[in-house]
């Protein structure tokens, strides 16, 4: 696709605008989606390990008191942010690659 364009003289400008962002976009979003399962992954993991607060000591606390209700709460709670991050990543990357198609 680089090639074409150059061929039809476009200026570097409109290669990088029109060809090479383009066709970084689902790669960049893929990055970004997968960037964030491991942070919050991390998060809630250091949060069960070493924390006073949060929805990780929440799991720790309610495990530790037999409050099945306050862990089931917590893992539903911890899923559903990351469900929803998720989505919302993944909108914002079809709209992207919607908006760079001419």
């Amino acid at each position: 696709m680089r090639e074409v364009a150059l061929a039809y003289r476009y200026s570097r400008w409109q290669v990088i605008t029109h060809v090479t962002l383009p066709s970084a976009i689902p790669v960049i979003g893929t990055g970004t989606r997968l960037a964030f399962t491991k942070a919050w992954l991390t998060l809630v993991v250091v949060e069960l390990v070493a924390s006073s607060e949060g929805l990780g000591y929440l799991i720790v606390y309610g495990r530790q008191l037999f409050q099945l209700d306050l862990v089931l709460a917590s893992v539903l709670l911890v899923g559903a942010i990351g469900y929803g991050a998720d989505h919302l990543l993944s909108a914002l990357e079809r709209r992207l690659q919607r908006g760079s198609t001419h």
